[in-house]
């Protein structure tokens, strides 16, 4: 048996894997964690290996080892990073490490599934929309060809609040009962005017190109409402499913 961690900015994602079947994705803060590990769904002694992704603070992972260690777990824990070549695809970073390991995992999964599908895209689109919006091209021969970092949805909010002076004096106010407009709406209105508008180039990009797109990620489904008639295929464990297909190829 064997423990997979995503450890993002702002959650946890973990699952227990078997030789028979994965089990059950399960979403929370450490707290989440602590009482899962506590419970009678884990059992210590049979767990083989704990692979980690994480592109959260180093405090968080060492939390997480500490916690793993109070409940006596003696499994290996694996801190994964990104290498240029990671099963079938080929990072073009100068310095690979450098990337975080969420999004390559992220376009494994993804590739793996257009070339087990065989549909005939010539690549795909991972929009992975989470603290940080990414946007990764992955051409058909598995090369990542093109990438974007940009600020996700609640960040533009918190940058737009936290850079501006004044604005929190309407926004605090909240909606008006009256209908009007008000700081609140036209801070909303604006944030995802600029978060849509972005995701709509990406994918119009894929889409000539004719690429798949995939997303994840915790607004992916803010982003699957917005452009519903875009046909875009939602993975809600593409990082997990990318450690199950790493470690498989790098055999650890």
């Amino acid at each position: 048996m064997n423990l997979q961690i995503d450890v993002g900015n702002t959650r946890l994602k973990w699952r227990l894997v078997d030789d028979a079947a994965d089990q059950a994705t399960n979403v929370g803060g450490i707290e989440d964690f602590r009482s899962f590990i506590a419970s009678d769904s884990f059992s210590a002694s049979n767990l083989g290996n704990v692979y980690i992704s994480s592109v959260a603070n180093r405090r968080q992972v060492d939390s997480i080892k500490a916690l793993l260690k109070d409940v006596g777990c003696n499994a290996v824990v694996h801190e994964l990073v990104s290498v240029e070549h990671m099963g079938a695809l080929r990072l073009t970073y100068e310095q690979p490490d450098t990337m975080g390991v969420d999004r390559a995992l992220a376009m494994l999964a993804a590739f793996h599934e257009i070339q087990v599908a065989s549909l005939g895209y010539a690549g795909v689109l991972v929009l992975d929309a989470g603290t940080a919006l990414t946007a990764d091209y992955v051409n058909q021969d598995g090369v990542h060809c093109d990438g974007y970092i940009c600020a996700g949805l609640q960040m533009m909010r918190a940058s737009l609040l936290n850079q501006t002076g004044d604005i929190h004096r309407g926004f605090d106010l909240g909606e008006t009962a009256s209908g009007k407009l008000s700081t609140l709406y036209c801070v909303e209105q604006g944030v995802k005017h600029a978060f849509v508008s972005t995701i709509k180039a990406f994918v119009a990009r894929a889409r000539a190109e004719n690429y798949f797109v995939l997303v994840t990620g915790g607004d992916a489904g803010f982003i699957q409402q917005a452009l519903d008639d875009e046909g875009l295929g939602y993975r809600q464990d593409l990082v997990l499913d990318g450690i199950s297909l790493f470690i498989s190829n790098q055999s650890i």
